[in-house]
This record gives C-alpha cells, structure tokens and sequence, in this order.
C-alpha cells in the first residue's frame, strides 16, 4: 500500500510536463494554453505510436488535466508575453 501512494504521488508531482516544457522550449513565445496544445500533439502521438503500454491513459488521465490547471494559473503571464511580443514586432 505505501508503494503504491508513494508511486501516485510521484505519478502527480512529475505531470503537467507538458505546461512546463512548453515554457522551457520556446521562452519567448508564449501564448495562452501553450502546454495543452503540447499535451494534445503528445497524445495524439502517444496514441498512433505508443512508447510504453498505457501511456496513452497515463497522459490523457494525468498530464491534461494538470497541465491544464497549470497553463490556466500561468494565463495571465503567457497573456503578457503574447501581448509584449505582438507590440514589440510592429
């Protein structure tokens, strides 16, 4: 039993990935919601060629959700970005 809530745990704290490499990758081009775009093209891919079996439910059960929890409390600085950017290019 504690093997298997110390394997959630870590299961949970290691999600929303996606949020966060998205943010890592490409700094200067932030747009809102960036880590579900991220996490939509992995499941997608996940799904054609999967890696490991499961990982398809793992990344649609865990890493969505969490990345969308993350990308919503980061949308007001992804939105600053995205506004800095469009002002600065003109």
């Amino acid at each position: 039993m504690i093997r298997l809530i110390i394997s959630l745990t870590v299961a949970v704290l290691l999600t929303a990935c996606s949020s966060v490499s998205s943010r890592v990758d490409q700094p200067s081009q932030l747009y809102p919601y960036m880590g579900v775009v991220k996490a939509n093209e992995q499941i997608a891919r996940s799904w054609r060629d999967p890696i490991v079996p499961g990982e398809v439910i793992a990344r649609a059960m865990m890493d969505w959700p969490l990345t969308l929890v993350a990308d919503t409390v980061l949308l007001p600085v992804d939105t600053l970005v995205a506004v800095s950017n469009k002002d600065g290019s003109k």
